[in-house]
């Protein structure tokens, strides 16, 4: 049955965590039954993680390991947040929910609303990028940018890398990023680029900006730099670097 799923790409989603009846059978594995389900679909397709019911949660004190409740006795000093966690790592899930009333979740868990949202899916950081100081023009630059995926789970589309020179005039130059090999994790991926500097491109100084971009659905993948690096449209700014005329 889960080959036959997973062949007619059908993914999975867990209702359960939480569940009352669950936290003394799983506990090890934060509720979750088949983790090796989620294992198997997160390789090619989006998995999902819904929590019980919050209100439920809250009035059976697992929310907050209350004394008495369920997580106290078999969650191993654990709170219902920590078991959220681990589960949302452990299903490697890309969406989440937490199956209740929006205004009573975010009074309850605003910070904790950031950490998920940022640690769902995926969540790329450019460590750094390196390319030479002088561009020619004409030429093919060498442009490497090491990443890391803080999230838990991949990307399943492929992005776009679009490179921008502004200065005396302006290019804009668009890779395939690689970004379906950046699987989340304390690894990092390095990857080179050689966007073609354009001959006409008149010789100065330029800002280099980067972003990356979805083609299939036309809109840009938000990158963690800071907002004063950020222009209009959606670039963010890198250094400066110099374009040279040929033979010069």
């Amino acid at each position: 049955m889960l080959r036959y799923l997973l062949d007619n790409k059908v993914s999975f989603r867990d209702d359960s965590i939480l569940v009352n009846g669950y936290i003394p059978h799983y506990p090890s594995t934060f509720t979750v039954r088949s983790p090796n389900f989620f294992a198997e679909a997160a390789r090619t397709m989006p998995t999902v993680l819904e929590l019980e019911h919050y209100g439920t949660v809250k009035k059976l004190g697992n929310w907050t390991a209350a004394e008495g409740s369920s997580l106290a006795k078999h969650g191993g000093g654990k709170t219902g947040p920590d078991f959220f966690r681990g589960a949302l790592e452990l299903l490697q899930a890309t969406y989440i929910g937490y199956h209740g009333y929006a205004r009573e979740w975010i009074e309850d868990n605003p910070q904790l609303t950031v950490e998920l949202l940022n640690r769902c899916g995926y969540w790329f950081f450019p460590d750094f990028v390196q390319i030479a100081d002088r561009l020619v023009a004409g030429r093919a630059a060498e442009m490497k940018v090491r990443w890391r995926n803080r999230g838990v789970a991949r990307a399943y589309f492929d992005y776009q890398l679009v490179v921008r020179l502004e200065g005396a005039g302006q290019a804009e130059v668009r890779l395939p990023a690689g970004n379906t090999r950046w699987l989340p994790g304390d690894k990092t991926w390095d990857e080179t680029y050689s966007p073609a500097i354009p001959g006409t491109l008149p010789p100065g100084e330029y800002q280099l900006k980067i972003k990356l971009y979805s083609p299939q659905t036309q809109r840009d993948v938000k990158l963690p730099l800071k907002a004063d690096r950020t222009d209009r449209d959606g670039f963010y700014s890198i250094g400066t670097v110099v374009v040279a005329a040929p033979g010069e």
